[in-house]
């Protein structure tokens, strides 16, 4: 609820603006926070899963709650986390605790896993691609994490998490007060000069020879 609010906010605050481009305010913490609100969901309802379930596989368990199991070198076990895409564990999720095969080459598992790939960009952050985020494509990514929600609710006939036909219709009455915007970085588009680049190195023993210190 709250990411919603922030997109409302970010609507307000680019309403009219002459210059519909801009640095990084809104998008990428709008992403980020659905995702986090996203896996925080399938975090929680793994751990309850498991801690309700008649019967479970052991490896099933540790796949959901990323736990694996080690012996150290006095011969004890020891838990240790070994960590798993979000996307399998939310599948692995559905298949044990709703019954449910979801189809992941279908078109609502795709959209989401292009969102999730938006915002692994800009959470490690491609350098080259410089990534960007428009008003219209951020709202289609919060709609793809809400669908990964809907669409196996419509075929098991009950809901996967409460509230998300409640979200869904906050996020659809926003849609028709986009205006399209976009946030990148600062820097991108601008001219580079041929002769070279200025740039913080605050390291040492760089190569002077290519790289010659300009000073403080």
């Amino acid at each position: 609820m709250g990411t919603l609010r922030l997109l409302g906010d970010s609507i307000i605050e680019h309403h009219n603006e002459k210059d519909r481009k801009g640095p990084y305010r809104f998008y990428p913490a709008i992403l980020i926070s659905a995702w986090a609100s996203f896996e925080a969901f399938v975090r929680i309802y793994s751990e309850v899963f498991v801690k309700t379930a008649l019967s479970l596989p052991a490896a099933v368990q540790s796949a959901l709650l990323e736990k694996e199991e080690q012996l150290d070198k006095r011969g004890n076990v020891q838990i240790g986390r070994k960590p798993r895409s979000l996307l399998d564990r939310y599948w692995l999720l559905l298949k044990y605790a709703y019954g449910l095969e979801f189809d992941r080459g279908g078109r609502i598992w795709q959209m989401g896993d292009a969102a999730l790939k938006k915002r692994n960009a800009l959470v490690h952050y491609e350098i080259v691609d410089l990534p960007s985020v428009m008003a219209t494509e951020l709202w289609g990514h919060l709609e793809a994490i809400l669908l990964l929600l809907i669409g196996p609710s419509a075929q098991i006939g009950r809901s996967v998490m409460p509230s998300q036909y409640e979200l869904h219709g906050m996020l659809d009455s926003l849609h028709p007060l986009i205006e399209e915007f976009e946030e990148c970085p600062r820097h991108k588009g601008w001219p580079m000069k041929i002769t070279g680049v200025c740039f913080p190195c605050p390291f040492q023993g760089v190569d002077e020879s290519k790289f010659p210190n300009k000073g403080h």
